[in-house]
């Protein structure tokens, strides 16, 4: 398990209040790094977003008792931030060119020494790195910077993220595998049918580890 950390404390981190970011928070906070969390709500899919700020409010809570008992800074968190992408549903959208650009045109000219995603081994953004390409085009054209966009757990895969969480919880008493949030339907979460694919990746990792939620 591979993590691609550098010495910037000042960073400012994507959190959704899925497994990959909360692991990725979770790991800055231990390397007592000064972390800013942001959340960005595509308004094309509001059950979604509703979904994950539930998950972080409770996340939150979990997160105090991680910082108390490991001696961790506490992060800060933004207000979250509102897109709108073309499409009706999240799933129409070009994905990941036109969220990317719009996620990153919120970073203009903040003075964060880093940003960081929660990009994991097998994810799809690992391999395009779409959103890099972005970046570099913005630095390009836009007079006012943006910070280096890194991806410091790309060589951990999901076995590795769940069974971590499961060790806090089971140290801890927190409750992070019971909190995090995975669905991407637009309506009703997936339930047993596990119809979107962040959900059905969480089902094949639960099968190989043995696991039932």
């Amino acid at each position: 398990m591979k993590h691609h950390f550098s010495r910037e404390d000042n960073i400012l981190q994507f959190w959704s209040g899925g497994a990959d970011s909360t692991y990725l928070l979770l790991q800055n906070l231990m390397c007592k790094r000064k972390v800013t969390c942001v959340y960005v709500s595509i308004m094309n899919n509001r059950k979604k977003c509703e979904r994950e700020a539930d998950a972080r409010e409770k996340l939150k809570e979990d997160i105090k008792i991680f910082c108390k008992h490991f001696g961790c800074p506490h992060p800060l968190y933004y207000p979250d931030s509102t897109i709108r992408v073309r499409g009706k549903s999240f799933s129409d959208c070009p994905m990941p060119q036109q969220i990317m650009f719009a996620m990153f045109s919120l970073l203009l000219g903040t003075d964060f020494g880093e940003v960081q995603m929660g990009v994991v081994l097998g994810d799809s953004m690992r391999g395009v790195r779409m959103n890099q390409a972005i970046a570099d085009a913005y630095k390009q054209s836009v007079y006012c910077p943006i910070p280096p966009i890194t991806y410091p757990i790309e060589d951990v895969s999901k076995e590795a993220i769940y069974l971590t969480l499961k060790g806090y919880d089971d140290t801890l008493g927190t409750d992070f595998l019971g909190h995090i949030t995975c669905c991407e339907q637009v309506e009703k979460p997936c339930g047993k049918k596990k119809m979107c694919h962040p959900c059905q990746t969480q089902a094949e990792v639960f099968r190989r580890l043995k696991w039932t939620k």
